[in-house]
């Protein structure tokens, strides 16, 4: 039995290890819609700041057409009078020859205006991993080695990785090299990024790198900072320019889902419009790798915009907060609400008189103040330190498991003390007296309503010109009472026990428990009876094969021998000597009446005078010799 048992425990625990790898994805989405939920800052969409899409349909075939086009939007932005703030252009440029020397004439013509900066993939194709070597696949110094520019402000590239949850952009502001002396900080192209700080950062984040650029005056900068940034989107995407044929068309927004979203018309218009603002070039339509069921509908040059919004808010609401996501946050906190919500189950136990043996109601409360206590904290972390925690589904999920074992050991404490304690004396009201209980298996539904049927037989039935009282699970257990204590104290006030033993009896935690509680009974009260029906042929354990069967038969017939035995066994009762008190003063009353028994009575009466003598001679107290 118990090597079943532990197998549908192994069971049941790698189940539950492959339905949270399953549904991981959807609890990080629930944490972030937390997050947004619980903070009240939300970055506005700047005026200055306006996103140009490049149509491309990322056809490796069209590659050549679509940088041709890049050069052409770079040339005409260069052309504009005055010039762009700054140019960022969210492409990464391999090195793949095709049209890549006029894209490298075009951002030499543009940075002697203006800042341009250029998105770098830093990761190995399909891994996670940093590639030292990520500029061997750059468009190298065609592209990234004229981003110098000239003047006080220079250019730079820096990669565009950001996550997108229900309205949260997340996003790291730098990225260490994994390798401090490798080819990256070997390469030429290194000092390209002349804003970012000597404390290291290999590869910025596009935003913060522009961000820092344009504001040399923050310090520090937001390249210096190694923790998350979080901004939270406060609305729709505006301002966008498309290019078609050539020129620039109306500006517009973003609205709706992707099928839903309004391009403008490829009409020309006023690119001088675009003077003195900060331009972001890119594709709209497919530059989508985040976007998904249950995530926030966002581009990359979207993403890029909103993060690089949240970085130059001049407001302190709009600022973005950090994110603690390291280990020591995920691990650090767990560990910390864990114990409390078992402390507070433990003490909502023990000091309130009504949750002692309510395991459930306690475990129930003790969650929601854990809750609670967590949400008041991250809610307050999020308000006034702008620090955001993005494992509040990890911290639920721990404390659950927590109390959940906590209440499961509990529970079988409580067992166990019931099974070997008298539980009735300790009660402090009237107990209820039963002449039967009743022990049986509720499944198959097939032997529940055989149960029942005998049950309502045995409510037929009369002692002494009265019903049978049965203790009956279905009937005789309120709602919320403890049920192990409840059975424990009603198998106490039994007289008689009566077990059905079918093929699911033994089977069951309860029926097992039952059934020991009226053996441990039995042995200490001779009086006490047990009565095993044999409903089904079983295999009884040897704990219990020294009890006398039952056959099972028609339950009128069965409920009518029960009642018998229990007349029977109150009969022999009172045969041996359990006498009232009247009967028992009318009985010696008659029999001293008698010549005998007066005459046994004067012989009593004498010998209980010589006793109390020598009694009282013994007792006398010694005197002194007197001379």
């Amino acid at each position: 039995m118990s090597g079943v048992k532990a197998r549908y425990h192994v069971l049941a625990f790698v189940l539950l290890v492959l339905l949270l790898l399953k549904v991981l994805d959807s609890l990080n989405e629930l944490d972030w819609w937390l997050v947004a939920k619980l903070s009240p800052r939300e970055v506005a969409w700047p005026e200055k700041l306006h996103v140009l899409d490049v149509p491309w349909d990322r056809n490796p075939a069209t590659t050549g057409q679509f940088r041709r086009e890049l050069a052409a939007t770079l040339d005409r932005l260069a052309g504009l009078q005055p010039a762009p703030e700054a140019v960022i252009v969210d492409v990464s440029i391999s090195a793949l020859p095709l049209g890549l020397d006029e894209l490298g004439r075009a951002v030499q013509s543009l940075v002697k205006k203006t800042p341009v900066f250029f998105a770098v993939d830093a990761r190995r194709p399909g891994s996670d991993d940093v590639d030292p070597d990520f500029m061997q696949r750059m468009a190298g110094s065609q592209v990234y080695g004229r981003l110098h520019g000239t003047g006080a402000r220079h250019g730079g590239w820096g990669h565009t990785e950001f996550m997108a949850y229900r309205g949260v952009v997340w996003f790291q502001p730098c990225i260490s090299s994994p390798e401090e002396s490798g080819p990256l900080a070997d390469t030429p192209l290194a000092p390209v990024n002349l804003a970012v700080p000597a404390s290291g950062c290999a590869i910025p984040s596009l935003a913060a790198l522009v961000a820092d650029s344009l504001n040399p005056a923050r310090k520090p900068g937001w390249t210096d900072r190694s923790e998350p940034l979080v901004v939270f989107v406060g609305g729709k995407t505006s301002h966008l320019w498309r290019v078609c044929g050539g020129h620039f068309s109306t500006q517009g927004s973003f609205t709706g889902t992707q099928e839903q979203r309004v391009v403008p018309d490829c009409l020309a218009q006023d690119d001088q419009r675009l003077g003195g603002r900060i331009v972001i070039v890119g594709n709209v339509e497919y530059d989508r790798p985040l976007s998904g069921r249950g995530r926030h509908d966002l581009s990359g040059p979207e993403l890029l915009g909103w993060s690089l919004a949240g970085l130059m808010s001049p407001s302190p609401t709009g600022a973005p907060a950090t994110v603690l996501s390291g280990p020591q946050w995920l691990l650090g906190v767990p560990l910390v609400a864990v114990p409390l919500s078992i402390k507070l189950f433990h003490c909502l136990r023990r000091r309130v008189v009504r949750l002692r043996l309510r395991l459930k109601s306690a475990a129930a409360l003790a969650l929601a103040l854990t809750w609670l206590l967590s949400g008041v904290l991250v809610a307050g972390l999020q308000a006034t330190a702008y620090i955001v925690f993005p494992h509040v589904m990890f911290v639920v999920l721990a404390s659950l498991a927590a109390v959940a074992l906590s209440c499961h050991l509990t529970h079988l404490r409580l067992r166990d003390r019931a099974l070997q304690e008298n539980v009735s004396e300790r009660s402090t009201g009237p107990l209820p007296a039963y002449d039967l209980f009743l022990s049986y298996s509720r499944t198959p539904s097939a032997n529940a309503a055989w149960a029942a049927a005998l049950h309502r037989a045995l409510l037929r039935q009369q002692v002494d010109g009265r019903p049978l009282k049965v203790f009956f699970d279905k009937k005789s257990i309120h709602v919320g009472a403890q049920w192990y204590f409840t059975l424990a104290e009603a198998i106490e006030c039994s007289r008689f026990f009566v077990a059905i033993y079918s093929n699911e009896y033994f089977h069951k935690n309860f029926c097992r428990f039952e059934l020991s509680k009226a053996v441990i009974k039995a042995i200490r009260a001779q009086e006490f009876k047990i009565f095993p029906i044999l409903k089904d042929p079983v295999a009884v354990p040897i704990a219990f094969n020294h009890l006398q069967t039952w056959r099972s038969g028609h339950v009128e017939a069965l409920a009518q021998r029960i009642a018998e035995a229990l007349r029977g066994e109150t009969a022999v009762a009172t045969e041996k000597g359990s006498l009232t008190t009247g009967e028992l003063f009318g009985a010696l009353q008659k029999a001293l009446s008698t010549p005998k028994g007066r005459r046994h009575l004067n012989v009593a009466r004498s010998l209980l005078c010589k006793s109390s003598m020598r009694l009282h001679r013994k007792r006398r107290p010694r005197r002194s010799l007197q001379a």
